[in-house]
């Protein structure tokens, strides 16, 4: 689970599901990650940062997921 301070961490090109995982292993962790993707979707006004923000603090707090990626949220198809 997240704790209630947090960092992000910006990368464009993505990250690797190993990297992730070592992220998420042992203690609890307080960052959240996001990508290329994420940025361009805020950017093209599907999302505003602040409820980007929300939903990324929102699966690390509930679910540990410290990448969630937008996508799977805020686009249609």
């Amino acid at each position: 689970m997240a704790e209630s301070t947090r960092g992000l961490f910006v990368f464009v090109a993505g990250f690797r599901q190993e990297v992730v995982l070592q992220f998420t292993q042992g203690a609890t962790s307080n960052i959240i990650l996001m990508d290329g993707q994420d940025l361009a979707l805020i950017l093209e006004g599907h999302v505003s940062l602040t409820d980007a923000l929300d939903l990324k603090i929102q699966k690390a707090a509930q679910e540990g997921t410290i990448y969630f990626p937008l996508a799977e949220r805020f686009t249609s198809g």
